[in-house]
């Protein structure tokens, strides 16, 4: 059996929970922000509370009123819309799909 033929599932794996983790569970935008000496919350007119997820940067920049950008904002608020629309991306969707999954809610758990 050729253990080669799996890492390209495995990747895909991997860089599903990866974009899932790092969107839904982390504010990385405002920490390099921060890094980079750029105010996130003042750029964009909103309150500084703590912790900044990607999703709230999203909503505070969204017009309403766009029918579209709401559209995206809400597949991207949603863990199995998102890893549903990456999955698409690798070669094999199914698996990505249901494993990413459950290694993300996996970490989650374990998080808290």
């Amino acid at each position: 059996m050729d253990y080669l033929s799996f890492l390209p599932v495995l990747s895909g794996i991997s860089f599903v929970t990866t974009v899932l983790l790092l969107w839904f569970k982390t504010n990385f935008i405002k920490d390099y922000a921060d890094l980079l000496g750029i105010n996130v919350c003042k750029w964009l007119d909103i309150a500084d509370g703590g912790d900044l997820f990607v999703y709230d940067l999203l909503a505070a920049t969204t017009n309403p009123g766009s029918k579209i950008k709401r559209f995206f904002l809400k597949l991207s608020s949603c863990p199995f819309c998102m890893a549903f629309w990456i999955s698409l991306l690798t070669p094999s969707f199914f698996i990505t799909y249901v494993f990413s999954l459950l290694l993300f809610f996996l970490f989650e758990k374990i998080a808290e």
